[in-house]
């Protein structure tokens, strides 16, 4: 996991992670151009080796800031397989 939420750090178009308890581990808050753009990163994002899955909201924000989050699901463990496994960390 540190290697993930070091890797959200250092990608600018993430502007916030959070921890979640739920189906999913993170939600992410990101910005893009476009919804190509969105994509492309969405992509990108489910190349990393410790993503297994992402569930990715559009938002066009109608009024006030417009920061939004993605929630992800189910970073690999150190084996790089199933469920990330010890104690979270909250």
């Amino acid at each position: 996991m540190d290697r993930f939420e070091a890797a959200c750090r250092s990608d600018p178009a993430i502007h916030g992670a959070a921890r979640i308890a739920g189906r999913f581990d993170y939600q992410l808050g990101s910005c893009h151009a476009d919804l190509f753009d969105a994509e492309r990163w969405r992509r990108s994002l489910e190349a990393h080796p410790d993503v297994l899955r992402i569930d990715q909201r559009i938002v066009r924000t109608v009024f006030g800031h417009g920061l939004h989050e993605v929630p992800l699901s189910g970073l690999r463990g150190a084996g790089g397989e199933g469920p990330a496994s010890g104690p979270r960390r909250w």
